[in-house]
């Protein structure tokens, strides 16, 4: 939900670890949001799906009904819920506001053709390197998330679960 409502990974700038896990179930760390980014509606449900009591989290039927109210609320004329058109609506035009304007749009794409002339000039003069075949990060990417951490992983893995639950029993 988190990187729906805001194309940004959930905890990028840290370590994803055990100290990462401990923060998240000990200390209920979760990620900062942009109330000015997301509908307020939408921001609710996600804090709902994140309590730390699961007895307090809303069900899948709950969660997909909630999310259908609002793509209807945003998308026709439903009048149950304008309260909740508004918000996409102010979300939307504080997104919009905030896009490059075709100037800059036009400079960055004149940087980026620069950049490349160079990077070929300097590859046409410099010697061959071993690790040049390997370099794929050369080119850009606008949705790089640059200030990720290193050890910021988005695959699925198993942490170790003891040193989580030795944190976990001396915070009780």
């Amino acid at each position: 939900m988190y990187f729906i409502a805001t194309k940004r990974q959930p905890f990028q700038n840290r370590a994803h670890d055990h100290y990462l896990a401990l923060d998240i179930c000990k200390d209920n760390t979760r990620p900062s949001i942009n109330d000015l980014e997301v509908p307020e509606c939408y921001i609710d449900l996600m804090k709902r799906c994140w309590d730390p009591d699961p007895k307090n989290r809303p069900n899948v039927k709950e969660t997909c009904d909630l999310i259908e109210l609002f793509h209807k609320s945003y998308t026709t004329k439903y009048s149950k819920s304008p309260e909740i058109k508004q918000q996409f609506e102010e979300v939307e035009k504080h997104r919009k506001s905030n896009l490059p304007t075709k100037s800059q749009i036009k400079k960055i794409r004149k940087l980026k053709k620069q950049k490349e002339v160079l990077e070929q000039h300097e590859e046409e003069n410099s010697t061959p390197n071993k690790n040049d075949e390997n370099d794929e990060n050369d080119e850009y990417d606008e949705n790089d998330q640059s200030d990720t951490h290193p050890q910021a992983i988005y695959t699925s893995r198993l942490l170790n679960n003891s040193f989580i639950s030795e944190g976990l029993d001396m915070a009780i």
